[in-house]
C-alpha cells in the first residue's frame, strides 16, 4: 500500500531480498513498472528506513501514476536483485481481456 507520504511498507520482501534497513536503494523506472535495486553505498540518496518502509519519490509516482491508499504489487527477484512495484493500473490493462471474459461467463 502506497501511504500518503508516499511509502511503502515491504519489511518482508526486503527481508527475502537480504537487504536490511539502511541499505542505499536506486529506482528505475520500466515503462509504468517499478523497479528497485540495491544501490552502491553512498550512490544514492535513497535507503530502507528502520521500519522498512522505501519513499518513493515525486517523479517515480508521476511515472508510474501510483496514488496514495492504493495497493500495489511487490514482486521479489532475489535471484536479479530486484524489486518490482506494480501499480493497479498495470495490473487492470494486463488482466482486462480475462476479466471481461469471466465478466461474460458469469
Amino acid at each position: 500500500m502506497l501511504n500518503d507520504r508516499a511509502r511503502i511498507a515491504a519489511q518482508r520482501i526486503f527481508d527475502v531480498m537480504g537487504w536490511p534497513s539502511g541499505t542505499p536503494i536506486e529506482h528505475v523506472m520500466l515503462d509504468r513498472i517499478l523497479a528497485i535495486r540495491a544501490a552502491e553505498p553512498r550512490g544514492s540518496r535513497f535507503a530502507i528506513d528502520s521500519r522498512g518502509h522505501i519513499r518513493l519519490p515525486a517523479a517515480v509516482q508521476r511515472a508510474t501514476a501510483a496514488k496514495a491508499g492504493e495497493a500495489v504489487l511487490l514482486m521479489a527477484f532475489p535471484a536479479r536483485g530486484v524489486v518490482a512495484v506494480v501499480p493497479p493500473a498495470v495490473l487492470f490493462d494486463a488482466l482486462a481481456p480475462v476479466l471481461a471474459h469471466l465478466k461474460v461467463l458469469l
